[in-house]
């Protein structure tokens, strides 16, 4: 069963092909005990079980990929088209899910779930979606070049974990991503969580979880060139605690509505960077409502970032902040705009230190009396700092307390 057989340099030494495990090659018959005998023949010395290419293996029982092992298909599931049948797979029951342990990886993977995988042209899939489809139980696992599509929650970790890496991934799942506890720089690159697998009409492509969560301790962690759509959250910072990274990443909406969240971030959340991000469509672009503690004074760094066509740009509702070199671009046409305000950045409460400089505002008109304006904050900053100066406005009917 076993043999010495390179495919590529991903790969370790031994190498064993799953038909020479399995029957059923097209997802209809419950493979998951010999798939974990493949898996597990590994488990000694480490390797790689191969998916060749047009080979869906169905479990409907959970899958623990050994430490130190990989599965690994042919070509990158994120190069091809949604429906393809050019893809490695496998398929997971509701009650199934991949566990990874430390060390190891999946690689040129489609995972699906199988209540979505059985149902095809239905105005919206989302209540087809079941289960959760990788479960990262250890440190040091990477899940590169797959695509995870149809489950409740697309991957999760068992926390506490760390040095997750998850790169060039195509996702379509209630939630997509919830790193829980990861205590050393993870890494999140090139992911886009889309409604690929359709819908009829824009309200059928939305999502009503969050596309990359990170709860409970996310130390170092780097989110670069990752972008959302259609979900409800795009990316949330929850209790994230220190030197959270989101470099170069965006968020959009197919409509305004008052659900939609581009960043949101409380909790006890440390110093966080957000550098190149835009948002389009979302009611609120970037919300901040963090709880300091003692180790943590709660700050925001936001800068070079695009806001088009929003409720509020950028809400600063605890926590301090620094805004700077940021565009915010409002909706102009009422009929388009249900939610009425049109704000570019707004901080609620008179505590915090907010530094709001450099940026331009433009196309943000009175469509609702006093509901429009650039910068508004609420009060006098009795005891927070405030310098909301050197900004640009340009067909902007109220600058309010920006200058």
């Amino acid at each position: 069963m076993r043999s010495f057989r390179t495919l590529n340099s991903l790969q370790k030494d031994f190498v064993v092909n799953i038909l020479d495990y399995i029957k059923d090659t097209d997802a209809q018959v419950d493979e998951s005990a010999n798939v974990q005998a493949a898996l597990d023949s590994l488990a000694d010395y480490g390797g790689s079980l191969y998916i060749p290419t047009g080979v869906e293996a169905y479990c409907a029982s959970p899958i623990t990929l050994p430490a130190n092992c990989d599965i690994i298909g042919d070509t990158r599931a994120t190069h091809l088209a949604f429906a393809s049948n050019e893809v490695s797979g496998l398929v997971l029951g509701a009650s199934a899910t991949l566990i990874m342990e430390i060390s190891s990886s999946v690689t040129n993977i489609r995972i699906l779930s199988k209540s979505f995988r059985d149902t095809t042209g239905v105005a919206d899939p989302e209540p087809f979606f079941s289960g959760t489809g990788i479960t990262i139980n250890s440190t040091d696992v990477t899940v590169d070049g797959c695509s995870v599509y149809g489950f409740i929650t697309g991957i999760t970790s068992s926390g506490p974990t760390g040095r997750t890496y998850l790169n060039d991934m195509k996702m379509d799942n209630t939630s997509c991503i919830i790193l829980d506890n990861s205590e050393d720089t993870s890494r999140l690159e090139n992911i886009q969580c889309w409604p690929f697998a359709g819908g009829f009409t824009d309200t059928d492509k939305t999502r009503a979880g969050t596309a990359i969560r990170l709860q409970n301790n996310a130390d170092w962690t780097r989110v670069t060139n990752c972008f959302t759509w259609g979900y409800n959250i795009g990316f949330h910072l929850d209790d994230s605690r220190s030197n959270v990274q989101l470099i170069g990443c965006g968020s959009d909406y197919p409509f305004l509505s008052v659900v939609s969240t581009g960043v949101l971030i409380d909790g006890d959340s440390g110093t966080t960077l957000i550098d190149g991000f835009q948002s389009e469509l979302t009611s609120t672009g970037i919300n901040t409502n963090i709880t300091p503690s003692p180790d943590n004074v709660g700050s925001t760094t936001i800068v070079n970032c695009h806001f088009g066509r929003f409720s509020d740009g950028v809400v600063i509702t605890a926590g301090d902040a620094i805004i700077k070199n940021c565009v915010f671009t409002g909706q102009r046409d009422l009929n388009e705009h249900p939610l009425g305000l049109n704000r570019g950045i707004y901080l609620p409460t008179d505590t915090e230190y907010v530094n709001a400089s450099d940026n331009i505002y433009e196309n943000m008109t009175a469509l609702v009396p006093f509901a429009s304006k650039a910068l508004e904050q609420a009060g006098a900053p009795a005891a927070g700092l405030r310098l909301l100066d050197r900004n640009l406005f340009n067909n902007v009917t109220d600058q309010g307390d920006a200058t």
